[in-house]
């Protein structure tokens, strides 16, 4: 199958091939539950390009699949601290729609909320949001970020609390 076909390029030498690969994953989102483990992988790979698009695959195959993969949300949490800006960008957007398997991510996102990089606060406070009554740890951290001098990153801060406190308790 051409599922089949992709996920096994996800595994060559090539960096283009694994590129390519996993963006054709990213296109192919319902069909390709199967790659979601191999995904995961390579957001560990060596090339960054591949690892943000294995993270946008993800965001586009994971909030299907009923049950995830462990590695999914593990992996995810990886990438949030990935040297790679735009990696760490794509991995907080795909929690945003694993909001309801990623409580394990609020401290990784909270981390997120500090970063130098303006998109990542916005999406991390997006995902934390998104995350409701699990993400009540966060709370400190959004507030204090509902300040940030980009006026994006404070609207979702102020948005990502209204969100988390009005979530119906755990």
């Amino acid at each position: 199958s051409v599922v089949a076909a992709l996920t096994t390029g996800l595994s060559d030498d090539d960096s283009q091939v694994r590129l390519h690969a996993a963006e054709g994953l990213s296109r192919g989102a319902g069909t390709a539950a199967s790659a979601l483990s191999a995904l995961a992988q390579r957001l560990g790979d060596g090339d960054a390009q591949v690892r943000r698009s294995a993270a946008v695959a993800l965001g586009s195959i994971a909030p299907e699949v009923p049950s995830l993969p462990p590695i999914v949300v593990a992996s995810l949490n990886v990438s949030l601290k990935d040297s790679d800006f735009k990696v760490r960008v794509a991995s907080a957007k795909t929690l945003v729609g694993l909001a309801r398997a990623a409580g394990g991510s609020v401290t990784n996102l909270m981390d997120g909320l500090k970063d130098e990089h303006p998109d990542l606060r916005a999406w991390c406070a997006v995902a934390l949001g998104a995350m409701g009554a699990a993400a009540k740890a966060a709370v400190p951290a959004l507030t204090e970020l509902t300040k940030d001098a980009d006026s994006f990153v404070s609207a979702r801060a102020r948005k990502a609390l209204e969100q988390i406190q009005s979530a119906p308790g755990p």
